[in-house]
Formats: C-alpha cells, structure tokens, sequence
C-alpha cells in the first residue's frame, strides 16, 4: 500500500480527533504510532510475510473508530463459560452492562477509556510502539494503537490460584463507516498466573474492519495460558 492510503489514514486521525482521548500518556504513544505509521505505511506485496496478502480492499474501507452502537443484550452473545469473568467490547469499547466487576478476580481490569478519561496511565501498559525501522509485521500494530479508542489493560498479581478472564470483541459496524480497534494489554507480575480466552464475534448483518493488537508482558516465574 502506497502514500496515497497512508495520507488517507492521517487525515482520517485528523477528523477522528476529537473521539480521541486527548491527554495523558495514551495521548503521547498515539502520536507515536502515528508518526512511526506515517514514516513506514502499511506492508505491501514487496514484504516477505505480505507478499500474497491482498491489502487493496483497505483503500475502500474508513479508518475513523466506528460510531456509538446499538445496544446489546447478553442473548446477542455467545454463552459465558462457567468460571470465567466475562468482559465485552463492542466495536472497540467497554460494554459494562455485559460484563463482570472490573475486580471480580485477582486480575486487575482496567477500560484503556476510563485511565485516559482520569488522566492516568493504564495498570498494564508494557509495550513500546515500534520504531520506525520495525518490521512491516508491527505496522497494523501502530494503527492499532493509533486509533484505539478504548480496550482492556489488564495486570495481575501473584495469587495462588490463576486468574480466569474472558474477553469477548463484538464487531457489528459497516465496514464502509468506521473500523473496530480492539486492544489488550497485559501485564503479569512475578508468579502471577492469567488464563485468558479471547473471543471475536460479529453482529449484524454487514462485513466490518477489524484491527485488534495484544501486547504481554510477563514477570519472572508467570504464567500465562492466552
């Protein structure tokens, strides 16, 4: 994919502003990604691991976080696995009503939207955003982090029994209108042990963009089943 769709993206950011949290270090790893995106672009067919991927479809679709969607009800989701904290994200945002207590477990869960809207960091925040030299496999990573407008940082402790979550990602926006950034971050200190299942459903009838990142990080001894 060429400059014109890497100049489309920035414009999109640009129009897209003000959805946006505004401030704070979310704030400054956004403009990060942007600029990294904005030196690099998306792969193309000339990167080995891209070479027989079809990204053409791209230059069709927006980028700007999709609008505000309709309410869900639990019936629209596939049924909770027993022993499971169950935590949704429709089209990239915290669905509360759908979700267990942010502390249910010995995980910590944090909304990314609720610590940028308190102005504070997230409780997991590991990852760096890429350097602009990085591999084309990180670039859908950067647009990811770029446009994200919420998501699930989530840390957790030592405890001797792991901590059970699943994370359930709802995509029910056209394509044509706006795109879905699901985002997690995690972060397991020392001993700690997660297992996570991770879900991606769809709801309605159109064919959506989704873009989804994971970052870990893992302490000395963790134990991590994803």
């Amino acid at each position: 994919m060429g400059t014109p769709l890497t100049a489309r993206i920035i414009e999109e950011h640009a129009n897209a502003f003000g959805a946006l949290p505004p401030a704070g270090a979310t704030a400054a790893r956004r403009r990060t990604a942007l600029e990294a995106l904005t030196a690099s672009g998306l792969p193309t067919s000339r990167d080995e691991n891209w070479k027989y991927a079809n990204l053409r479809p791209l230059e069709r679709l927006r980028f700007i976080p999709a609008p505000a969607a309709q309410p869900l009800t639990p019936t629209d989701l596939p049924a909770a696995i027993p022993g499971f904290a169950r935590y949704v994200f429709v089209d990239g945002a915290f669905a509360p009503a759908l979700s267990a207590a942010l502390h249910a477990t010995a995980a910590a869960v944090t909304p990314l939207a609720a610590a940028a809207d308190a102005g504070r960091a997230p409780a997991a925040m590991p990852a760096q955003t890429p350097a602009p030299g990085a591999s084309a496999d990180e670039r859908f990573a950067r647009l990811n982090e770029a446009f994200a407008t919420d998501g699930a940082a989530i840390r957790v402790a030592a405890h001797h029994e792991p901590a059970r979550l699943e994370l359930v990602f709802v995509a029910s926006a056209d394509a044509l209108t706006g795109a879905s950034y699901p985002r997690v971050e995690l972060r397991l200190d020392s001993q700690a042990q997660l297992l996570l299942i991770e879900r991606h459903v769809s709801a309605g009838p159109h064919a959506s963009f989704v873009n989804s990142a994971v970052t870990v990080d893992l302490g000395c001894g963790a134990r991590l089943h994803h």
